[in-house]
């Protein structure tokens, strides 16, 4: 999963059409929330956790996803691996929908 589809799946799901309504709707300023938009920046873990929430993901998930995002090599593969699995144990899918 990339960030773009957490930030799409969360302003989706919470119906918020823009990234400008999502920086008011999370009190995070519209200039930081443009950045992980245009994938200049990431969100820090507490914002991560409120955007999980809003796009109906378990944190535990996000954070996992946001560790893979942060670092390269082998701790990537092993982040990204580890969120694949929470993503199956507790049944998230990509459109948010928890699978039966």
């Amino acid at each position: 999963m990339k960030f773009r589809d957490l930030l799409d799946l969360a302003m989706a799901k919470s119906q918020t059409p823009s990234l400008n309504k999502l920086s008011r709707k999370l009190g995070i300023s519209c200039p930081s929330v443009s950045a992980w938009g245009k994938g200049t920046s990431l969100p820090t873990d507490n914002h991560l956790i409120s955007i999980a929430k809003l796009a109906g993901m378990q944190p535990e998930i996000a954070l996992l996803w946001g560790a893979s995002w942060r670092t390269d090599g082998e701790a990537r593969e092993r982040y990204e691996r580890m969120a694949r699995e929470a993503e199956t144990r507790f049944g998230f899918t990509l459109n948010g929908e928890i699978a039966a």
